[in-house]
Formats: structure tokens, sequence, C-alpha cells
């Protein structure tokens, strides 16, 4: 890649993120790229980008016509669907054989994210059998090495499973396209959707789908491929892929580059651009991705919990719910007991920042541990209730029941402790801490009793989110899961064991609207509510009702 002749900065609004710093200008030379794919593309401003998220196969998103790109992996499985043992993998990612009872499992899309009706399309090459285990679908046709499914209801998840594989040709490029891009899939990989969505934006960064957070690529020759079975892994999108994109969006790429790259990378990096991408477009470099950045750890006993609960299933076989929920609490409780003795210590931004360290540093350990999915997490056993396992249409209600009878138990004893004396002494060190020391009270010690409680709180909605979502990932241990309870703390205010309720549920409804009214754009609308919440009502929504309460 050539450089133009100055590379310069400029600001750019990038989706509601804070772009990076240090991020350089240039323009690719003259050179033969991939012909880009022509779409209507409507005025726009060269000012206005936007960061794309990560692929998940449970995103509303759907980058590409072939949903496994989008897929969660090749997963070993039973009969009964529990997983089993391990897969050996080709160097693409799919299963080179399968034992005796083995069958290879992948989610393409989970239950209400929105993925269209019609018939679907499934293609593979080599020599063995498919399966649709866990999917609401029907077979219209089948022919050797193509299927066509018809999908009407999109409220549960769609799977496709290899029954039997040949060894000396086993079965490989898997296709699931979306519907009625079958013909048009070679020469047009991106849902005509996604590339709708995307069109108002004329720059495009790929932090997440390069995975640059975090990401183990130290040499080109590891990096991922066009033909690789899935694009979710720890090295993300192809750089192919997203440089196909830019083409045909006409848009400006913003790649980041994984802080472990060697020169060798950079360079074959920078000659892969130069010959791809169509040489009118301007290309940004960034090195990694916000490497200043900070936050906070609320969230490290909510995945605390959440692994818990999915632990007691992939190593126990242990599916109750209630069971679950109980390994959350006492995991998060035992873990917050021990640092409390640390933290407690601290306040203030002090005990913030330890806080996200330790949140931080479970992050870590989760995406660098194989025997827990890595980053991608894994699947949790389908939850069953007091040894009875509720049938697919019911489980979300009865998830949904447990839930709501557990809150209910845990906010009356919230409620019980906090007419205590020693929970009393909470809005008191908040107030006045030297004032409560001068009484005789350990601040230190409440603090640290109040520490533990909110962690076990903690640890039994990461298992309830888990049983909710059946998945569990790194994810639920990172900032911006911290970042969710910190602004509904802020929305909510305190006062009342009621008040967190609220603010959850308030929450809910202005993320669903918003995104909802603009999917692209959401995130502004939740600042702006943030913003509203802090200037007028300081104290939170429940001080309204405190206020009435005085009044009356």
């Amino acid at each position: 890649m050539t450089q133009g002749p100055a590379i310069r900065r400029r600001s750019l609004v990038v989706g509601g993120l804070a772009a990076g710093l240090g991020v350089a200008r240039v323009r690719a030379a003259d050179a033969t790229p991939t012909a880009p794919i022509g779409i209507a593309l409507p005025p726009r401003s060269p000012h206005v980008g936007i960061n794309l998220a990560g692929l998940t196969y449970y995103s509303t998103q759907f980058p590409f016509v072939d949903l496994t790109k989008n897929g969660g992996g090749w997963w070993s499985r039973d009969a009964n669907g529990a997983e089993v043992g391990k897969l050996t993998l080709t160097p693409t990612g799919y299963p080179a054989a399968l034992e005796p009872g083995q069958r290879a499992h992948m989610a393409v899309a989970w239950g209400d994210t929105r993925y269209a009706p019609g018939e679907y399309v499934v293609r593979w090459d080599g020599e063995g059998e498919l399966s649709f285990p866990l999917s609401t679908v029907r077979v219209a046709s089948r022919a050797p090495g193509r299927i066509v499914l018809d999908v009407r209801d999109t409220r549960g998840p769609l799977w496709v499973g290899i029954e039997k594989t040949n060894p000396a040709n086993p079965v490989r490029d898997v296709r699931y396209f979306w519907p009625g891009t079958e013909a048009s899939a070679a020469s047009q990989p991106f849902n005509p959707e996604f590339l709708r969505r995307l069109a108002p934006f004329s720059t495009l960064r790929f932090m997440d789908w390069g995975a640059v957070n975090h990401s183990p690529l130290v040499r080109w020759a590891d990096r991922p491929l066009p033909g690789d079975a899935v694009y979710t892994s720890e090295r993300g999108v192809p750089v192919e892929r997203m440089i196909d994109l830019a083409n045909t969006l006409q848009a400006e790429p913003w790649f980041c580059i994984p802080h472990q790259a060697d020169d060798d990378y950079v360079r074959q990096f920078a000659m892969l651009v130069k010959t791809r991408l169509d040489p009118r477009r301007v290309v940004w470099i960034e090195y990694s991705n916000e490497v200043w950045n900070g936050s906070f750890g609320q969230a490290l006993y909510y995945c605390l919990g959440a692994y818990a609960a999915g632990a007691l299933g992939r190593f126990f076989g242990i599916s109750d719910i209630f069971a679950q929920m109980l390994a959350g609490a006492a995991a998060a409780g035992v873990a917050a007991f021990i640092l409390g003795f640390l933290l407690a210590k601290y306040r203030g931004i002090f005990f913030g920042l330890l806080s996200l360290a330790l949140s931080m540093i479970l992050y870590g350990l989760l995406v660098k541990n194989e025997a827990l999915g890595s980053t991608d997490g894994f699947n949790i056993l389908p939850s069953t209730l007091f040894g009875i396992r509720p049938g697919p249409s019911w489980v979300r209600y009865a998830v949904f029941a447990s839930a709501a009878v557990v809150s209910l138990l845990l906010a009356m004893a919230v409620h019980r402790y906090l007419g205590t004396p020693l929970g009393r002494l909470a809005p008191a060190i908040k107030d006045n801490e030297i004032r409560v020391e001068y009484m005789g009270a350990s601040a230190r010690h409440a603090v640290h009793v109040m520490y533990v409680i909110a962690a076990v709180l903690a640890g039994v909605g990461g298992a309830l989110a888990a049983t909710t979502v059946g998945h569990i990932d790194p994810d639920m241990a990172f900032w911006t899961t911290s970042g969710e309870f910190i602004f509904i703390t802020i929305l909510a205010g305190t006062g009342s064991v009621v008040a967190p309720f609220a603010g959850a549920l308030l929450y809910g409804v202005i993320h669903t609207t918003a995104y909802d009214l603009s999917p692209n754009t959401w995130q502004l609308s939740l600042g702006a509510a943030l913003l509203l919440i802090i200037v007028f009502l300081p104290e939170g929504l429940w001080s309204l009702f405190r206020r009435r309460v005085g009044h009356s």
C-alpha cells in the first residue's frame, strides 16, 4: 500500500462509539481490485461512519447470505443433543471424522433474532448425512448435496447437524443460504438487507469484525481465510471479506491491526489491501483498539454466576434451574468474600478501578481457556425443574416463572437485611463514613458484607441469564456488561429494593424501542436518556416516588 501525499487525521462519528486514537489515513495505490457489485447508494456525509458489530449466531444481524459464517462452530453432540467429547477438525474447521454415536451440530441462528421466513437452501460437498436438530423446519426437497428447507416459524433457533461423514471424503463447505440468495451467493456473499442498512455510512470500522480485542494473531499464516467454516472464531472475519464489503458499498475501510502482529503480518496485510481494494477508496489504519480505555467491573460476579451454572451442566450433567442459581450464588459469594478483604478498604474511583481490573482478569482467563469454549463460550443444557424437563415451547415460561419467584424471595431478603442495624449503616456510610466509625461501627465490615450480598445477587442474575439465553461467553465479564448495570443504577436510583427492578424494566423498554426505531444508532437514544436522568433527576427515578410520598 502506498501512502498518499500526507497522512492526515480527521474527526469521524463512528456509530455512537468513541473512535480510537492514532488513526492514520492513507490511500490505496493504483491496482486492479475485485470488481465491486453495484447497489443503490443514498446521499451520505463523508464524515459519518459506523463500527460493525462482531459476528455471532445469537445476533440479530446477518451480514452474509451463508448463515454458517455467523454460526457458533461445530460441536460434538450425542443422540440427545448433549455435548460429549471433542471433534477432530480439519484446518478449515469442519469435522474430519465422527466417532460411533457422535454427531456434529452447529447453531446458525438463535430464537427471536428476526431471521426471515422462507425457503432456505443448504448445500455441502463431501459424503455424509445432514440433519436439522432443535429447529422448527420442514424439508421441502432433498437431493445429493442440496436440501431445501421451508421455514415459517422464526421464534426458535436454526441448527444444522452432520450425522454421518466419510473420513476419506468428509462433509465440508456447508452453506445455509438466506432465502432467495443461492443463485447469487458466489458473486454476492453479503446479505442484501445488511447492505441496505449500511448504505448510509461512508466509513466502515472493522474492529469487532477483526476480533482485535485480545486477538491471538501474530503471523500472517494464522489469519482467518474466506473458506473457513465460520467467521466467529477468536481470529475474526477474513480481511478479504472486509475489503469486499468496502468495495461493494464504495465505503472507506477502517482496519484495526492486532497488537501482537509481527512486521510480516503488517506488510502482507498492506499488500492484500493494495491489490484487492478499489484504488478510489481511502484507507484508515488503527493500532489495536482503544489501548487507553478503562471502565468498572460490576460484571465480574454476573459472569461467575453464569459460568458456574453452565459448568454444572457441562461437567456434571446437572441442568436444574434452581441448582444452577445456587451454584451461581455460591461461586460469586465465595469469590466476593475473599476479594472483599481487599476491596472493602477502598472507596470511589479506586474501588471502581480495582473492580475493573478483577473483571477484566476474569475476561482474559476465559478467552484463553479452551475447556470453557474460549471466546465462543459454550451452550448450556436445557433447563429442568426438579428433574422435569418442560417442552420446548414451555421452557421460556418455566424460566420466567422461576426467575420471578427467586427474585421476589431475594428482594424480600434484602429488604429485611436493610432493616437490620448493619443494613441501616449503608446510607450513613455514604453520607459520613468517619462519623460512623466514631460511633463505634466498622464501616469496612459493613461494606464487606454488602459487597458479598451484591455479588450473590449478581451471581444469581448471571445464572438466570445463562438459563434464559442457553449460551454463555466471556463477554458477560466485559466492561460493556458493567456499563448496563451502571446505567440501570443511575436510571433507577436508590432507596428501595423495588427501584432496581423498575430501572431494569425501563432500561429494557428504552433499549428495545430505540433498537426497533433506529437499529444502527440505538446507543444514541440510550445516551440521551441517561443524560436527561443525570441532569433533571440526579438521584434517579425513584426520587420522584420519595418526593410524592414525602408531600403526602
